[in-house]
């Protein structure tokens, strides 16, 4: 086998004549050659066929056409670069070798089903063995990853660092190109990222626990198994809770409270100076303060008792609709009756009365 052609082999030979003949119907112009092979041309390339049964193909460069493919009458394949180098060769048994321009070794694949790559340096790039194992590797000859059957992997940065790895009990790893760690995934489910300066960003607990840092290393965050849910300014003051009972909090940025409301309905809010700015009682009644604390007005939020009167209603029918558990069919009509109309209507009727009597009409 010749690895590299002389300037007048990978050439198209003299045209010997021309000849007009039909294939498959159409005319086609077959040039003519001295050992017998004809050409026949498509666009830029020419298709050479020879009397034994290769064929070559030739495509236009700078002014000539230059062999870039041939295939043997035993099945062998070869092609090659525009400089005459070999850029591939390919038996019939399906393997396989291939080179770069400059001569050096690009790929192979052997009969037991191994494929390796080269970079134009001579260094590996890639490695697939038949057991199923593969490797890559960067063009600075550092290995960038390895994977093994039953599902383990590593990686690596460029710098020869660990990037991940992936073990078979489900763990996953992740490292920046310092060696801090970046991100963790255990078979228990946690989960955990840090931030390139190794504080913790997050974290996720197998109980339902979730929380987040800021890069300084203080919380922003917290939801725990119970419903409890708080967030942090990156001062460390808290911003908003959130508790299992419905309570809910926010505070300002100084550390002041800003809003407050209580499980039984209770909602007030306080300007950033610490005063407070509106009360709403359970009845529906909103008093109103300025910035220093005088009242500037009572009033009657109806939408909030409407609100809350449909809320009760809807608690009332839930309560009476389970007692009805061991009585589908009771169950069915009671829970069409309650759906209706003049049912849902009691909630407002409820409402209109409460706030007349707020009113003290």
């Amino acid at each position: 086998m010749k690895m590299k052609l002389s300037e007048e082999e990978k050439r198209l030979p003299q045209v010997e004549k021309i000849v007009i003949e039909k294939v498959n119907g159409k005319k086609v112009q077959k040039q003519i050659y001295a050992d017998g092979s004809y050409g026949i041309r498509n666009g830029d390339e020419i298709k050479r066929y020879f009397p034994d049964g290769k064929e070559q193909i030739y495509e236009a460069l700078c002014g000539a056409y230059i062999l870039t493919y041939e295939k043997f009458s035993d099945g062998v394949e070869r092609e090659w670069h525009d400089n005459g180098q070999m850029q591939k060769e390919a038996l019939p048994d399906g393997t396989w070798q291939s080179w770069h321009e400059n001569g050096r070794k690009s790929g192979e694949r052997l009969s037991d089903g191994t494929t390796r790559g080269w970079y134009d340096t001579g260094l590996m790039e890639f490695e697939y063995l038949p057991n199923g194992t593969k490797r890559k590797w960067y063009a600075n000859g550092q290995m960038c990853r390895e994977e093994i059957p039953f599902g383990t992997w590593h990686s690596w940065h460029e710098n020869g660092r660990k990037k991940s790895e992936k073990l078979p009990d489900g763990t996953k790893r992740k490292w920046y190109d310092d060696g801090q760690m970046e991100s963790e995934e255990l078979p228990d489910g946690t989960e955990r990222n840090w931030y390139r300066n190794g504080w913790m960003a997050s974290e996720k607990l197998p109980d339902g626990t979730e929380r987040n840092w800021y890069r300084n290393g203080r919380m922003a965050s917290e939801k725990l198994p119970d419903g409890t849910w708080r967030k942090w300014y990156d001062n460390w003051q808290m911003a908003r809770e959130k508790l299992p009972d419905g309570t809910k909090r926010e505070w300002y940025e100084n550390g002041r409270k800003e809003s407050e409301k209580l499980p039984d309905g209770t909602e007030r809010k306080w300007y950033d100076n610490g005063q407070m700015k509106s009360e709403t009682l359970l009845n529906g009644k909103v008093t109103r303060y300025d910035w220093h604390g005088k009242v500037t007005g009572h009033e009657i939020d109806q939408e909030l008792v409407v609100r809350r009167a449909k809320e009760r209603v809807k608690e009332q029918k839930e309560k009476q609709l389970a007692k009805l558990d061991d009585k589908p069919k009771l169950q069915k009509v009671a829970a069409k009756i309650a759906d209706s109309k003049a049912f849902n209507d009691i909630a407002l009727k409820v409402a209109k009365k409460k706030i007349k009597k707020s009113r003290g009409e």
